[in-house]
């Protein structure tokens, strides 16, 4: 069963949409202002937000902004549930975050296929963001097997000639013999700058993709 939280001051309507919601097989939380809005939001985590924007000490705009400031919450389907809104309001509320408006004066059909239609939407974008965490957990499991592989290869190399080093520091090693030594440390050294210069810039691409998901 879809869960949906209202937030809104007006105890006479919000009555009436949760009824019409629960009629309609919803599991409905509400709040009658913005701080209990925000605690609800955080226990119950639903499928969507509904809120008023005019409401006395937390408007809806701040209601937005602790959503979106919290982990938990951050993703949830957010929609102003509004008798009206001008131009100037709705370009704020889309630049905080929110993702819609629905208006009081819908009739029901209009009202639930608003609902249906947000809940959906935000159902799709969250099975699309757990298959990128896949995918980048994938793209990690390859950074770190190639770590493995790339960095331990020429380390252990370079371990081998420094204890082929001091097996022989006590005697007097050729000057071939050293040259070897030294430059194949010197070559192991070369690989590992190489190496760690490309991950540098493979991890900050990484980074930037799960960045632009958050």
């Amino acid at each position: 069963m879809d869960k949906i939280l209202i937030i809104d001051d007006n105890q006479h309507l919000r009555d009436n949409f949760v009824e019409l919601l629960e009629l309609n097989n919803y599991e409905v939380h509400q709040a009658a202002e913005g701080l209990s809005g925000l605690l609800i939001a955080r226990q119950e985590l639903p499928q969507i937000i509904l809120c008023d924007i005019h409401m006395p000490v937390m408007d809806g705009f701040d209601v937005l902004q602790g959503i979106r400031n919290q982990a938990l919450t951050s993703a949830i389907p957010f929609v102003f549930f509004t008798a009206a809104a001008d131009s100037e309001t709705h370009c704020r509320s889309l630049e905080i975050g929110a993702d819609d408006f629905i208006s009081k004066t819908s009739t029901e059909e209009e009202f639930l296929s608003a609902v249906r239609c947000r809940i959906d939407k935000g159902k799709l974008i969250a099975e699309r963001r757990a298959e990128d965490k896949l995918k980048y957990v994938k793209e990690l499991e390859i950074l770190l097997y190639s770590i493995s592989h790339s960095v331990r290869s020429p380390l252990c190399s370079s371990l081998g000639l420094l204890n082929l080093w001091e097996a022989n520091e006590q005697k007097e090693i050729d000057k071939k013999t050293t040259d070897i030594i030294l430059n194949g440390i010197k070559t192991n050294t070369l690989k590992l700058d190489d190496y760690t210069k490309a991950l540098t810039v493979q991890l900050q691409e990484l980074l930037a993709k799960i960045q632009q998901q958050i």
